[in-house]
């Protein structure tokens, strides 16, 4: 029972991601500046999908894995992690750039806005 209920987690997950995926296309085709915080949830949320997916992971998981993503997307925007000295920023520079990529190949066939 509980291993359908993971994967009806991760089947709400999947949709979450294609809406984040739309909403990102919709949100560049119509001009407006990029939400930079928005690029990094899909991407994290895309990560989690298809790690969940390949590994044999409990699915439950998701529950926690994803709003942790949530509320950490908009902290690696604005600025990392407010305890590490700026010396350590690598891995936020590490995922913009990732994210950036990702970005690349979500807004294939549209005018993309800035993404520096």
């Amino acid at each position: 029972m509980w291993y359908i209920i993971g994967w009806i987690v991760w089947s709400i997950l999947a949709l979450l991601v294609l809406s984040f995926v739309f909403s990102c296309r919709v949100y560049a085709k119509s001009g407006k500046e990029f939400q930079w915080a928005t690029g990094v949830q899909t991407f994290f949320f895309c990560i989690i999908a298809i790690l969940f997916l390949i590994f044999e992971w409990n699915k439950l998981h998701i529950l926690w894995v994803t709003p942790a993503a949530f509320f950490i997307a908009p902290l690696i925007v604005l600025g990392g992690t407010p305890f590490l000295p700026a010396r350590v920023d690598f891995p936020r520079y590490t995922i913009l750039f990732l994210t950036r990529i990702f970005l690349n190949v979500v807004l294939v066939g549209i005018k993309k806005p800035n993404l520096e």
